[in-house]
């Protein structure tokens, strides 16, 4: 194997070179989570260095049973694979080291718990690591030098964060996520708010793993979780479909014609429907939206069409203002857009909507909404400065 890939049935400890060699391929600027302004406040660097394996303290609870701290199910579930890979390829020093902290003369693992693992049981003669060594800054140790909440929630969001940026740590999955969230909230590091539960999975998370959506999926989940009475539903095709079947909003079909709304009229003949069709869009996509429901009506030609709206994902710490400023801009907008479009191919004459009608919104806030019906479109007032009513 090269200077790279390190048989560590070939050697009983790593060596200044192994080490040099580390740094040399791992420059500090590469990890900002590490070394740079991403990694959490109340922690600073000591050194990079090589520290006898015996003298971790690797069990971290009362028993003294080895566990993957911030793992949901204890142990890494690619375990097997990374094993593997270290036998057949070599332990690489392309990766980032272990992570330790120097807390009160003792050495504890902030991550690499897997690592430490697969030494002990395949690898017992092997005496040392590489290691990236923290501290606690002075102003988050209380007088006794046990860390302060601070400090304890940053250690947590480190152990989680570097499995979502580095290999061969096995993934940063869910399950850990909520685990540790979950954890903040019962140690009251965070509260119970949406948008401390949103940040909180940002910063694990960090740039590594996770899209946009399935963030904001894992945020829903965990407020929901600590907000029996106050849940918030995430909106998406697949929720969106779910939500549809166990609530009936289904499309009608009607064996004989028949008016909508009493004496319904286009063009000032009473125009019968074989029955209604509901298309849910999104009130992100305004121009997507508009496609779908045209295609349709056009695919439909006998059917009244009801356009119902859902509001994706709601973000920020007020969630209630954001759904009502989505309600309104798409309502605004949509209305201006059809109008534009109106003007431009169909001679200027208003857009017609007698056939195709913007009905609603799927539900989204229980302090708001009866979760199970949409909130309807009405005309705004005095009375009623957001023109929505709920449903019966």
């Amino acid at each position: 194997m090269s200077d790279i890939y390190i048989d560590l049935n070939s050697i009983k400890e790593f060596t200044q070179e192994h080490l040099e060699t580390y740094q040399r391929l791992n420059p500090e600027e590469a990890y900002p989570w590490l070394f740079g302004d991403e990694l959490p406040e109340s922690l600073e660097v000591m050194e990079t260095t090589l520290v006898d394996i015996s003298g971790v303290n690797w069990l971290d609870n009362e028993q003294g049973i080895r566990t993957q701290g911030v793992r949901s199910g204890g142990k890494n579930p690619k375990y097997k694979e990374i094993s593997r890979d270290i036998s057949n390829f070599g332990f690489k020093l392309t990766q980032p080291a272990i992570s330790l902290l120097q807390l009160n003369n003792e050495i504890i693992p902030l991550n690499g718990r897997t690592r430490s693992s697969i030494f002990e049981n395949s690898y017992s003669h092997l005496k040392n690591i590489i290691a990236i060594v923290y501290q606690i800054k002075k102003e988050y140790l209380h007088s006794d030098g046990t860390p302060t909440p601070q400090a304890e929630s940053d250690i947590s969001i480190f152990g989680c964060s570097a499995n979502a940026y580095t290999d061969p740590s096995g993934d940063l999955s869910k399950e850990d996520v909520v685990r540790e969230v979950k954890g903040a909230i019962e140690k009251g590091w965070i509260t119970q708010n949406l948008k401390d539960i949103q940040d909180r999975v940002g910063r694990l998370c960090g740039k590594g793993v996770f899209t946009e959506r399935t963030r904001s999926d894992l945020s829903f989940r965990i407020f929901n979780q600590f907000s029996k009475d106050d849940k918030i539903l995430p909106w998406d095709v697949s929720n969106v479909k779910l939500w549809r079947n166990k609530n009936k909003l289904l499309d009608v079909n009607w064996d004989v014609s028949k008016p909508i709304d009493g004496n319904h009229r286009i063009d000032g003949i009473r125009r019968l429907y074989r029955g209604i069709k509901y298309v849910v869009v999104s009130s992100e996509t305004l121009e997507k939206s508009v496609g779908t429901v045209a295609r349709t009506a056009k695919d439909n030609p006998d059917y009244f069409i009801r356009v119902v709206i859902h509001t994706g994902i709601l973000k920020g710490f007020d969630p209630e203002t954001n759904y009502l400023e989505k309600v309104d801009k798409f309502r605004t907008v949509w209305t201006n857009h059809l109008d534009n479009l109106a003007y431009a191919f169909f001679k200027g004459g208003p857009a017609l909507q007698e056939r195709v009608k913007l009905f609603g919104a799927l539900p989204a806030i229980q302090s708001m909404h009866d979760l199970t019906k949409i909130v309807k479109f009405v005309t705004k007032d005095l009375e009623n400065l957001e023109g929505l009513e709920q449903s019966t």
